[in-house]
């Protein structure tokens, strides 16, 4: 079985915030680019 998913990450003020498309109420949120997992 192969399974993709789409990371979406963007810039929100000073926040970047990150989800993924496919799977509903899966999002990050950090201070800096590098603090992302």
């Amino acid at each position: 079985m192969n399974t993709e998913y789409t990371a979406v990450i963007k810039r929100e003020g000073k926040w970047w915030i990150g989800w993924i498309q496919e799977i509903p109420g899966v999002n990050c949120q950090e201070r800096t680019y590098y603090n992302r997992a």
